[in-house]
């Protein structure tokens, strides 16, 4: 039971070769989150909350596939 020199538990874990990523990534999805959510508020101010969810989404993700586009 007890663990002795030479055992699979004194043996050093092996280093992954992988490197580290060499560029931030950024997240766009929260620009989408926010669009959908500001454009409801916006849009339930104006009583037309689904057309402000759809432009707010739209605007959101317009903002993300920039982001996505200038990391690229």
């Amino acid at each position: 039971m007890a663990s002795g020199i030479g055992t699979w538990q004194s043996a050093d874990m092996p280093v992954p070769d992988a490197p580290p990523p060499t560029r931030s990534t950024a997240g766009g999805g929260v620009f989408i989150a926010f669009g959908a959510i500001g454009g409801t508020i916006v849009g339930l101010a104006l009583q037309q909350p689904v057309i402000g969810f759809l432009i707010g989404t739209a605007l959101g993700s317009a903002v993300a596939t920039l982001m996505w586009w200038r990391g690229r």
